[in-house]
């Protein structure tokens, strides 16, 4: 039985590009999205009225012995005067239930693993490159797309970037690179007990 991926994220959206990275590296799993109540997105809405221990313990009691939880926020440690603490405190329940759930970062964001995939940067005309240490690696994303391709980041045009993925990015963004090495261990871990 093919295992599931269930990823508790900020935004729907960021699960999606999980699951298409997973697809073109061949890992075989399913990815089902964990969303926060009332069609909310961000970082806060994770933490406000312990939303992420709710969906940790909903999603555990509802996972079969194959499946592996994961957590994905955007590191955002180089956007100025972030205040860290929701961060913080997401980081201190993934902990609690770190045996089943298994914490992602993307570094800075999650589109600076879209700007060190090779499909996506051959598009924009770029050099897939590491783009963890850049500040707001998303503004980037959308600058490019606005001069180069006169495209915007969302909708029809997001999904047609999307198609772009070859699914390297590894290859070059070390906080892909770890991402996915931790979600294959939680992957085995959950296999053994299956």
């Amino acid at each position: 039985m093919t295992p599931t991926v269930w990823l508790i994220s900020e935004d729907p959206s960021d699960s999606e590009v999980v699951r298409l990275i997973l697809e073109k590296k061949s890992i075989a799993a399913r990815v089902e999205p964990v969303l926060i109540p009332n069609n909310r997105t961000g970082i806060f809405n994770l933490v406000r009225n312990d939303t992420l221990i709710t969906l940790i313990e909903t999603t555990l009691s509802q996972m079969q012995p194959q499946d592996c939880l994961g957590v994905l926020i955007d590191a955002e440690f180089e956007k100025p005067r972030k205040d860290r603490k929701d961060h913080k405190r997401i980081a201190e329940i993934c902990a609690q239930y770190s045996e089943r759930a298994a914490l992602i970062l993307a570094i800075q964001e999650i589109e600076a693993w879209l700007l060190a995939d090779s499909g996506i940067c051959a598009y924009l005309g770029e050099q897939a490159a590491n783009h963890d240490h850049r500040p707001s690696p998303k503004e980037y994303l959308e600058g490019l797309l606005r001069h180069k391709k006169r495209r915007r980041w969302s909708g029809a045009d997001r999904r047609m970037v999307m198609q772009q993925l070859v699914g390297d990015g590894d290859q070059h963004s070390p906080s892909m690179g770890k991402a996915l090495r931790k979600l294959r261990e939680h992957l085995r871990k959950s296999d053994d007990t299956a």
